[in-house]
Parts: C-alpha cells; structure tokens; sequence
C-alpha cells in the first residue's frame, strides 16, 4: 500500500548535463528526464528528451523582446491608469514604446474608463506582435542550426 503523503498524479524531472567529446565548438547539451512516480500493478514510464541551449544571439532576442514587452505592459497600465504625461517617466515610457504602438493606434478605438485612463488596445497588440516576431526569429535560428 502506498505512503499516504505520496501524490500519485505529481511528476518529478531532473536535468542531466552532458559534454560532447566530439568537439570543443559543440554545446553542451541538457537532457531532461522525467519520472512517473511508481505505482503498485503500473508499468514505470520514463522520458528523456535532449534540450540544447539556446545561442547568445537567441539569447539575445529573447532579452529584448522580454524589455519591450515589458515596456509596452507598463505603457498599457498607465495609460488605463491616466497617469500624468508630464512626468519624466511616463513621457519616457511613451516616447520609447511610440513607434512599437502607432502601426496600430487605429485597429481599436480607445474608450475613456471610469477613472479618465483608457485602455490601450495598441499596446497589446504591439505586445503580441513583438513576442510572434521574437518567436518566430528564435526558431528560425534554432531550426537553421540544427539542421
């Protein structure tokens, strides 16, 4: 009979960490394992997978992608929260983010809430599209080098 502290539905995974030995230019590669936890009368599964690390250009386009959008979030909450324009940093944050969001100021109208602010259906959309871009070059990228 199993332990009653034993999730029977929970997963447990580890990461290995290999060398290649062939070559010193070859990245290291992870291996991510997972385990089933044992069940009396069930079978054992487990699955290894080999993950290779992404590259420093991926990382790269990761990192800037991760800076807009998060400029571009910012942008999206201050304006719905009619923040002052005057202030340094929300001029900042707007004329930084200005030429992501005016490709699509007008897909949406952008409707006053109760509180003056509006929602900034730009910045969303701005949102998406730089993160389906960012994805899109990563895999291009991871794609071209693993063949």
């Amino acid at each position: 009979m199993p332990s009653p502290n034993v999730n029977r539905n929970s997963y447990r995974s580890r990461v290995i960490n290999s060398r290649p030995v062939a070559s010193v230019e070859d990245q290291p590669t992870e291996f991510h394992e997972t385990l089933a936890p044992a069940m009396p009368g069930q079978t054992y599964r487990s699955e290894v997978i080999a993950v290779s690390r992404p590259t420093t250009i991926e990382q790269i386009i990761t990192l800037i992608a991760v800076v807009l959008n998060t400029l571009l979030a910012i942008r999206f909450v201050l304006a719905l929260l009619s923040a002052n324009l005057g202030n340094t940093f929300v001029s900042f944050v707007f004329n930084l983010t200005d030429w992501l969001v005016g490709p699509f100021r007008s897909v949406f109208h952008m409707p006053a809430t109760s509180a003056g602010g509006y929602a900034d259906w730009a910045s969303l959309i701005a949102i998406v599209v730089v993160s389906l871009i960012s994805s899109l070059v990563v895999g291009l990228l991871r794609a071209a080098r693993s063949t």
